[in-house]
């Protein structure tokens, strides 16, 4: 694929959208290019960062008559802050943090049907927002499930959910994860990057990378599957928001490998609708908008691995994708 020149002039069109350039002798990374059509699998730690990472491709996979699947592994009710707000309560007992995950399940649905999404292509599987980093760790064994701080419960407290009363447990959540990609057959699959800051981010990704090594090892997945990587948590990154939006670029101080990055060129009207979609999440908007709309860009940044599928055991500085030895409890 042809990589963006630097020089790139700017670009505004009717119906055409824009592109800003990169800085000065800077390469762009490659833009990433569609399969039509796709079926494509989100994996999304808390309701919204579907959208963050990837509300101009869900977008654009829709308008190509492709499909598309939201596995939400939280419902966010572990965000204390938003409930201290939304609820009014300084220290809220736990039926108010599973009250405050229906709401958010609630503006999850909201999305969906703006998207003209049916409900059925939400996958909501409950676990705890706070907890994945330490069930990936400490709890992958059903003998040991986690105990949510902020739900008080060990499983999953939805009726809603792909499982009820599902354990917290490392291996019941890979195996709702290789259910669900069996029974969807993606040909994309679109996960948080690991090396994510947010600990339910990086966790995501690691539970979702081993599920879709074993997806694609399987005789009945998709022969040309592949999988891709969004950042969200990094220091100091993005900056602040513009108008109009500026091009999303890669942390300077994150390593490429074993991945290269890859763009998603958005027109301006997918940019701004990405934008008002994003904000039927009052919730998160009400507490930290201000971050939220420094993803109001002019592409969306993916990582694509260098071997398709990722090889099984793959390390990526700082964190491993293999999974720790069990420590004792």
């Amino acid at each position: 694929m042809k990589r963006l020149a630097a020089a790139l002039l700017l670009l505004f069109l009717p119906g055409c959208g824009f592109r800003l350039p990169w800085p000065a002798g800077h390469e762009g990374p490659p833009e990433f290019q569609l399969h039509s059509p796709e079926r494509l699998v989100v994996m999304a730690p808390h309701p919204d960062d579907e959208i963050i990472c990837c509300g101009g491709l869900i977008r654009r996979v829709l308008a190509e008559r492709g499909e598309v699947d939201i596995v939400y592994f939280t419902e966010g009710d572990g965000y204390v802050e938003g409930v201290v707000f939304e609820l009014r309560q300084s220290q809220p007992k736990p039926e108010l943090f599973v009250e405050y995950g229906e709401w958010r399940r609630r503006e999850s649905i909201a999305v969906l049907t703006l998207l003209r999404l049916p409900e059925k292509r939400a996958h909501f599987l409950g676990f705890p927002d706070g907890g994945l980093r330490e069930i990936w760790e400490r709890h992958f064994s059903e003998q040991h499930p986690y105990e949510s701080r902020t739900t008080a419960t060990a499983h999953v407290p939805y009726r809603h959910s792909v499982e009820p009363g599902a354990p917290y447990s490392g291996i019941e959540l890979q195996g709702l994860l290789r259910q669900l990609l069996h029974d969807l057959k993606p040909t994309l699959v679109v996960l948080p990057d690991p090396r994510d800051q947010h600990g339910d981010h990086s966790a995501t990704g690691l539970f979702a990378l081993e599920a879709f090594h074993d997806y694609a090892q399987a005789e009945e997945s998709h022969p040309n599957a592949r999988v891709l990587t969004y950042l969200v948590h990094w220091p100091g990154w993005p900056g602040p928001s513009a108008q109009p939006p500026l091009l999303l670029g890669p942390p300077a101080d994150l390593s490429d490998a074993p991945i290269d990055w890859v763009s998603l060129p958005l027109t301006a009207a997918e940019s701004a609708d990405k934008l008002h979609v994003l904000h039927v999440y009052k919730t998160q908007v009400d507490v930290m908008g201000p971050f939220l709309d420094r993803f109001y860009r002019a592409n969306e940044l993916f990582g694509e691995f260098r071997e398709d599928p990722p090889p099984e055991g793959l390390v990526l500085s700082p964190l491993a994708y293999q999974r720790p030895k069990p420590k004792p409890h």
